[in-house]
C-alpha cells in the first residue's frame, strides 16, 4: 500500500523498547532519499509519555493495507529477489524445481506476499536450498 494522511501507525521509543504507543500520519515529506527510498513522515502521537527528549529516536510502523489472505514466503527463502521478482524452490508432483514468481507486500516478520507465478498444486520450499538439484524427489513437512 501507499502512505496516506490519517494511516495509523505504532509507535515504539528506543527508550522504552517494551512501550508502543499509537499514532497517525498528519504530513508525508515530498521528497524520498535518493538512496535509500526513505521519506519524511509527520505523525501525531495520541498516548505517547509526558516527558520527551529532543533526538529521541523511534521505530514507526504504518499500517498501509490490509488483506483478508495472503500466501506469504520468508523473504530469505527468495534467490535473486529485487524486491518484486524473484525465483523460489518449490515441490510440485513430488520433484523439487524452481519457479520464478511476483511478489508484492511485506510483513513485519520478514515475509513477502506472492503475487503471481506460482504454479496450481505447487508447494513453496520456505527454507533456503543449497547443493540440491531441480527434479529430485522431495516432500514438504510440517513446520517446526
Amino acid at each position: 500500500g501507499q502512505l496516506a494522511l490519517g494511516q495509523p501507525g505504532t509507535i515504539r521509543l528506543r527508550s522504552q523498547p517494551a512501550s508502543e504507543f499509537t499514532g497517525t500520519i498528519t504530513r508525508i515529506g515530498v521528497e524520498s532519499d535518493r538512496v535509500n527510498e526513505e521519506r519524511r513522515v509527520w505523525l501525531t502521537c495520541s498516548d505517547c509519555p509526558q516527558q520527551m527528549f529532543l533526538g529521541e529516536q523511534a521505530e514507526v510502523r504504518i499500517l498501509t493495507a490490509t488483506r483478508a489472505t495472503a500466501l506469504m514466503v520468508p523473504e530469505v527463502a527468495i534467490i535473486g529477489f529485487d524486491g518484486y521478482r524473484g525465483t523460489v524452490w518449490i515441490v510440485q508432483d513430488s520433484r523439487l524445481s524452481r519457479a520464478d514468481l511476483t511478489f508484492g507486500a511485506r510483513d513485519d516478520r520478514g515475509r513477502v506476499e506472492v503475487t503471481g507465478g506460482l504454479p496450481d498444486a505447487a508447494q513453496v520450499v520456505a527454507v533456503p536450498l543449497q547443493g540440491v538439484d531441480e527434479g529430485r524427489l522431495a516432500r514438504i513437512g510440517a513446520a517446526p
